[in-house]
């Protein structure tokens, strides 16, 4: 988990977390889409954020 911009320092607290079944990741997805879908709901994101949580963009 090296190189990432957000909370790196986190993230042994966090995969632990959800290792241990105390974090329901699937929970906090609010729409997978594919790579050919990613402009619009960039778009769509940045029009109404407060309906997203975490976009998950199948390659």
């Amino acid at each position: 988990m090296r190189g990432s911009r957000n909370s790196f320092r986190d993230f042994p607290e966090s995969i632990d977390l959800v290792a241990n079944g105390k974090i329901d990741v699937l929970a906090l997805v609010t729409r997978t889409i594919s790579f050919e879908e990613a402009p619009a709901t960039i778009v769509e994101i940045a029009a109404h954020p407060e309906k997203f949580m975490k976009v998950v963009a199948l390659l």
